[in-house]
């Protein structure tokens, strides 16, 4: 796997979406069982649905996680909620 270019896992169900500033995977796998084959140096979760890579981690502003997308725009992703927001 692309490790360096995954921002965020979100979990849905039985499946995941792995997020990168380019493309949006949708695996079969629970978050837990993806998350048992990451680095904990490299990846943290931080709400049951959710896993960032740390690397990513531009700021965080209260429950919000700013993601460092290296693009034009950063993505806004709650800590609790469940959806995606632009900035910009």
């Amino acid at each position: 796997m692309f490790y360096e270019e995954v921002l965020y896992i979100e979990a849905l169900q039985n499946y995941v979406i792995i997020h990168t500033a380019e493309k949006r995977m949708i695996t079969y796998m629970t978050i837990s069982g993806l998350e048992a084959q990451l680095s904990k140096e490299k990846f943290i979760r931080v709400h049951k649905s959710y896993v960032v890579s740390l690397s990513k981690i531009k700021a965080v502003e209260g429950n919000e996680i700013v993601i460092n997308t290296n693009k034009n725009t950063d993505q806004q992703e709650p800590e609790r909620g469940g959806r995606t927001t632009d900035s910009g």
